[in-house]
């Protein structure tokens, strides 16, 4: 008899014998200390919901759109064992530290998940002993490790199948819907991100017809397809996901916030970011207390909501030919660094105090945004980007969602004098 697990986004969810052994791991278990959204419920009170909760509707999703394409019992538990371990690399407050990630170690959050789910990184368990790995259950369900941990990151789709072209159609070799099912363009993943951070926010503009688009998944030369009569519905759940950005996922305060608990831990001294990225949220806290200085100060505004502010706001119109070489300098590591120390020595604080934040590096760079082009829509046996269907994502793909395309950010108290020297250097 399966057990049940009841979910404030999806009712009931009904678990299959490898959900219930997966969920029971430490690596599962210790999502229940990471919030889905960092520090967003400084703005957004109720947001205290956890990577573990998202992982488990990820994973029963997966489950229904396995079983809407009547794929083989051992399909899906391919399928439904990445969806369900795709988030257990995160890190503390979830993508918050992701940045000094990928630039200390070269990968973000879903290598790491690949590594623990193939037993290359090991998960503290508190020193019990009665725990399987995950190899162990996904042996018993004869799974490799390899193949569950490609799913998670996407490999398998672009290095295991060969490329096919026909009738000006392309395609793979291979089951390349496994991976999209968990990590594509419209996959398990956003629609239930969407719908749980939408609820837990209050912000009504995540509401997407996840139903709807489950029934229009269709499997057409090996990959992941959707109909084109639920196009309406696509529409409605990528505007959701641009409303949402706005609104929750980059806001400002939020965003302030999560810069300070980066340069937190940029400013420490002999960190491995990858011990960092085993802590729970909690585990994080303890450690910026115990270090004291600059790391408890941040902390402890992050406590008390004395977060930073915005000394100057640029908006993208406002770069132009005679500013944007100083620009194009600051989305570099190094031209960043090298612009928050001149301002620093200028007003006389110190470097870690100013903070430079270039969201979108890519919209100073002027490359053009096409991440909705892969969206592919079944009609009359060939597939099309929706972007030949859609006048409302053509719209979506030009449409900013950041507060600012750069910001300098600082001690409320030194505000005014780094806005007046930043707007010198800068203009």
């Amino acid at each position: 008899m399966s057990s049940n697990i009841y979910d404030a986004i999806h009712g009931v969810i009904e678990l299959t014998p490898i959900m219930e052994e997966l969920i029971e791991i430490p690596e599962f278990q210790r999502l229940r200390g990471i919030k889905q959204l960092g520090i967003t419920n400084l703005v957004f009170p109720g947001a205290n919901h956890t990577r573990f909760e998202h992982s488990l509707g990820v994973g029963h999703l997966a489950r229904k759109i396995c079983n809407n394409l009547k794929l083989e019992e051992d399909e899906e538990n391919l399928i439904v064992a990445a969806a369900l371990l795709h988030d257990i690399g995160h890190g503390p407050y979830s993508h918050t530290l992701e940045k000094i990630l990928i630039e200390k170690k070269g990968y973000g959050h879903t290598e790491i998940s690949k590594q623990m789910i193939t037993g290359d990184i090991k998960q503290e368990n508190g020193m019990l002993r009665d725990f399987q790995t995950i190899s162990d259950i996904l042996e018993k369900y004869n799974l490799e490790s390899e193949k569950v941990a490609e799913l998670v990151t996407g490999d398998s789709e672009r290095d295991e199948f060969v490329l096919f072209f026909k009738e000006k159609q392309s395609f793979y070799n291979g089951p390349a819907y496994r991976t999209q099912i968990v990590h594509s363009a419209i996959d398990a993943d956003r629609m239930d991100y969407l719908l749980r951070d939408s609820y837990y926010t209050g912000v009504a503009l995540g509401t997407i017809d996840v139903a709807r688009i489950m029934q229009s998944f269709r499997i057409h030369n090996n990959d992941l397809v959707i109909h084109k009569n639920c196009i309406p519905a696509l529409e409605g759940m990528l505007v959701a996901r641009n409303l949402m950005y706005s609104a929750v996922y980059n806001h400002k305060t939020a965003r302030i916030g999560q810069l300070m608990i980066e340069r937190a831990v940029e400013t420490m001294e002999n960190f491995e970011i990858e011990e960092i990225q085993k802590l729970t949220d909690d585990e994080f806290d303890q450690l910026l207390i115990s270090m004291g200085g600059f790391q408890k100060e941040i902390l402890n505004r992050i406590k008390y909501r004395k977060l930073y502010k915005t000394a100057i706001k640029i908006k993208s119109e406002e770069i132009d030919d005679e500013n944007k070489e100083v620009f194009l300098e600051m989305c570099e590591k190094e031209g960043r660094k090298n612009m928050e120390s001149k301002i620093a020595r200028m007003v006389g604080i110190e470097p870690r105090e100013v903070i430079i934040d270039i969201p979108k590096p890519e919209i100073i760079k002027n490359k053009k945004n096409s991440r909705f082009s892969k969206i592919p829509i079944f009609d009359e046996g060939k597939v099309r980007s929706i972007r030949n269907y859609s006048e409302i994502v053509r719209t979506l793909e030009v449409k900013e969602k950041i507060p600012w395309a750069i910001a300098i950010i600082c001690p409320e108290k030194f505000r005014g004098k780094i806005a007046a020297k930043a707007d010198d250097i800068l203009f």
